[in-house]
């Protein structure tokens, strides 16, 4: 009965061997780290590949030696523009001692904050096969402790073949190896460092709300055995996802092996990076602030007066085109923004109307309430460029076009202020209407 036991044990380490390194577990593992450079123009986004027990940072992503590799392949996929790799290497032997996975999940955290590769990029994301799943769990979270804004440009993590619930074939191997990784993938109901990771997790991913809706988290599982069993089942992949876990018809080691650009797993991958990369994916909120002339503040009770002077600050949550309208209290429009001197170049976070910090906008003689209109658009629109009379360094009235019904239901005959050198003599957060993916923006300023 032990010898029997015996060698189911020996099998079963044999199978977690040839499971995660195929390639001749007596050769030099490639243990260091490297970028791959996307092809095209400069990448703002930046793909982490963290490889499992037995693994290396080479061999775990590509078919034979003379094949390319995942990281290769996404950093020239034309599909994916912008986008460089980083391949994730630390030792993982079959016998020997390695760093147990709490260690290199410091170890990964630490070298990103060190590389300083959340000021390099605006998207990052992992790749995780196996073991690396966990490693980027881990990591995930120290940074989210750590480094919380930094770590808000963790935008996806996607799981090949992760034992959430830990695997019995790594405490079997844990009986030979001196290596604390398989000690460490043991199932969960008798491992507390599984328990504890899967319970940070799912309190992460609860606390996500619509304006930071990240990391998202993606599953995948083996259906092919590699030798007697199946290393991770559909039961240990399943904890911490999105949406429901997807099988491929690939073994443990194969799932993190793709043929090419057309390869299922592949594009699977591909689609959940581009989605989560999509600015989109993060719910527009705009906030209008006014500042008089000597910086204060207005608040919600505050008002100003004839002739006194304000500028208009805005803040979008997502890189927008802006346009800016004030009604007055004769019911003209006037357009703040664009004008022939302050224009965009491209999307951009935040505005001031006027944008020069030495002008300042000065209230007329009609007093009431004006609102103050923002809108914030994922595209140009050419209407609201043109619409009504743009706000000027004169202080005459001028007769203004016409503004549609859909823009802001109004003729523009007369201004409600003018822009001028600032003479010194509410932080508000508006009420939001969306659009579809355009938000408008309603703040009310009492001029008396």
């Amino acid at each position: 009965m032990h010898m029997k036991m015996f060698w189911l044990m020996a099998t079963a380490f044999l199978a977690m061997t040839l499971a995660a390194a195929p390639p001749g577990l007596a050769e030099e593992k490639a243990n260091d780290s490297y970028f791959v450079h996307s092809t095209g123009d400069k990448a703002n986004s930046l793909v982490i590949f963290v490889h499992g027990v037995l693994g290396d940072s080479r061999d775990t992503w590509r078919r034979s030696p003379s094949s390319a590799g995942w990281p290769e392949l996404l950093a020239a996929d034309p599909a994916m523009p912008g986008v460089d790799t980083l391949a994730i290497g630390f030792k993982s032997a079959p016998l020997s001692s390695s760093s147990n996975i709490e260690e290199l999940a410091n170890r990964l955290s630490q070298m990103l904050i060190d590389q300083r590769l959340f000021e390099r990029y605006d998207n990052i994301a992992f790749v995780a096969h196996s073991m690396g799943g966990l490693i980027t769990k881990r990591a995930v979270l120290i940074l989210r402790s750590k480094a919380p804004e930094s770590a808000t440009r963790i935008k996806a993590v996607i799981f090949l073949a992760t034992p959430a619930e830990g695997s019995d074939k790594a405490a079997l191997a844990n009986w030979f190896s001196a290596n604390p990784q398989f000690g460490d993938m043991r199932p969960a109901d008798f491992n507390s460092f599984l328990q504890l990771l899967d319970n940070d997790w799912a309190s992460m991913l609860r606390r996500r709300e619509g304006d930071s809706p990240y990391p998202r988290s993606f599953c995948a599982y083996e259906t092919q055995p590699t030798g007697l069993w199946k290393v991770v089942p559909r039961s240990a992949s399943q904890k911490g996802c999105d949406d429901t876990p997807v099988a491929f018809d690939r073994t443990h080691s194969g799932i993190a092996k793709p043929a090419g650009r057309d390869d299922e797993v592949y594009r699977y991958v591909l689609a959940r990076l581009a989605g989560s990369f999509d600015p989109k994916l993060v719910k527009q909120h705009v906030i209008v602030q006014i500042q008089r002339i000597d910086g204060k503040l207005l608040g919600p009770a505050d008002f100003l007066r004839s002739g006194e002077q304000y500028s208009v600050s805005v803040r979008a949550v997502r890189p927008a085109w802006f346009y800016v309208f004030v009604r007055d209290s004769t019911d003209s429009v006037q357009r703040y923004y664009p004008t022939s001197s302050d224009k965009q170049a491209a999307k951009q976070n935040t505005i001031r109307v006027p944008e020069h910090a030495d002008l300042f906008i000065t209230l007329d003689r009609h007093r009431g309430t004006e609102l103050i209109y923002v809108f914030a658009l994922d595209q140009r629109d050419d209407k609201l460029e043109r619409a009504a009379t743009e706000v000027s360094s004169s202080a005459n009235v001028a007769t203004g076009v016409h503004v549609t019904q859909k823009v802001l239901l109004e003729a523009a005959k007369s201004r409600g202020g003018a822009i001028e050198k600032g003479k010194l003599g509410r932080v508000s957060s508006s009420s939001l209407s969306e659009f579809g993916q355009d938000v408008a923006a309603f703040y009310q300023l009492e001029h008396r």
